[in-house]
């Protein structure tokens, strides 16, 4: 008896260690990459520790999401390989947290446990952390310490408040994504709290719609936005309330329209749309750039043109710069070869460096997780893979440690979480 409770007791602390662990890494995810390296080191070993103490019996048939994201990480181990001459070792480093996170959670015990909203907890409170030392790095750049003046203006009519030079940390496109995440965790611990102190509720959305405003990715604002429309949708079926989700839809697309029109890049983008489209009338698209829309085609043409030397296996992980540099001469993109552009799209970079086989799993990665949110009302499962799913379609987010480890880590904490309703579903199934 008194072993049984030193095995009960040395779990549960293991647990509490493990889920400390994952609030800390959920926590700095948003910031420096470096310290989210060494407490990815922690997680793991708090997360092993767990699993060698919990002895659970693993059910496999609940595991096939962790097993896809495994074997995403090998087809790209295979295509570094295949490029044996010029192997680009950086993509699986990038990518390392794709094959370290799911063979972890596959061992792990399914833990009917609130804990994880902590998880979510502080993720969103690393955001708004992140939000608030880049307004702060704006306005110490702003003001003119000589004369006290207040000048948020560049060279070039940027502004300190807006884009890249706002944000400090990331690259604006993955900032948004985690605002993004973070608001569809507020609605999903406020619906968990029924709302309880409401005006929280407000203060801090509001906080993260300001965020993703000055952020201004514009895909990463169409992911913000349709992550937003499916909440509306969700709270109707959680509530069936009509006239709520009929107002919810007309604030959502008010508030969309005045990001496109208030928002001084959305608008500068646009003229210049207008502009570059004049110029690839006129001159031809080598001379364009690439916030034409047009371009950005070009550039996915370019990369289909480089995949069909090789659907089924891709060109090679390691050979895909070179070669992609050359097909860009090949069509004229002066642009792309002098910026080293790459394709500006995540599913084209996989199609072209690991073929049909890579881009197949990378899509069922997403496909798995729709499918199980959508069987089993898990919200946060769905809106993961709308944010997520959209963004990949606009910027090649897994070339970077910040998109990976990300993408990897709640994607597998997510499956997680819907292993519990899989269960929970199944005991309800009349025997």
């Amino acid at each position: 008896m008194q072993k049984t409770m030193n095995d009960i007791k040395n779990t549960i602390n293991s647990k509490n260690l493990f889920f400390a662990s994952g609030m800390l890494l959920a926590f700095v995810i948003p910031f420096n990459q470096k310290v989210v390296s060494l407490l990815i080191g922690v997680f793991i070993i708090m997360g092993a520790i767990l699993a060698i103490r919990s002895k659970t019996q693993i059910i496999w048939k609940y595991k096939i999401p962790y097993l896809v994201l495994i074997s995403f990480y090998l087809i790209h181990l295979l295509s570094v390989l295949k490029g044996i001459s010029d192997p680009h070792f950086t993509d699986l480093e990038v990518k390392l947290s794709f094959i370290i996170f799911p063979l972890l959670f596959i061992f792990l015990p399914i833990v009917r446990s609130n804990i994880d909203k902590n998880i979510y907890k502080a993720f969103l409170v690393g955001v708004i952390l992140v939000f608030f030392i880049c307004l702060v790095n704006a306005f110490r750049h702003s003001i003119e310490l000589d004369n006290w003046q207040f000048n948020p203006n560049v060279i070039g009519g940027h502004n300190y408040f807006l884009y890249s030079l706002f944000s400090t940390f990331t690259h604006p496109s993955y900032n948004t994504m985690f605002s993004s995440l973070a608001f569809a965790f507020l609605l999903y611990v406020g619906a968990k709290n029924n709302f309880k102190k409401l005006w929280l509720y407000y203060l801090i959305g509001g906080i993260i719609v300001i965020n993703v405003y000055l952020l201004s990715s514009r895909a990463g604002t169409y992911a913000f936005f349709a992550m937003l429309y499916f909440s509306a949708l969700s709270f109707y079926l959680w509530r069936r309330n009509l006239l709520k989700f009929i107002l919810f839809l007309i604030a959502i697309t008010i508030l969309f329209f005045c990001f496109q029109k208030i928002n001084p890049r959305v608008v500068h983008f646009s003229k210049n749309v207008e502009k570059q489209v004049l110029i690839a009338k006129s001159e031809g698209l080598s001379k364009a750039s690439v916030a034409d829309v047009n371009v950005r085609w070009a550039y996915w043409k370019a990369g289909l043109s480089m995949a069909s030397s090789n659907w089924a296996t891709g060109v090679g992980v390691g050979n895909v710069f070179q070669k992609r540099l050359n097909k860009y001469e090949e069509f004229g993109l002066e642009e792309g070869v002098d910026k080293k552009h790459n394709f500006h799209n995540q599913y084209m970079e996989t199609l072209v460096g690991t073929g049909v086989i890579g881009l197949s799993l990378l899509l069922s990665i997403f496909f798995i997780a729709l499918w199980r949110g959508i069987k089993y009302k898990d919200y946060l499962l769905v809106s993961f893979s709308i944010i997520v799913g959209i963004n990949l379609l606009f910027e090649s987010m897994l070339m970077m440690s910040s998109g990976s480890i990300f993408t990897a880590f709640f994607y597998c904490l997510l499956i997680s979480k819907s292993e519990i309703s899989i269960v929970e579903h199944k005991k309800k199934l009349p025997k």
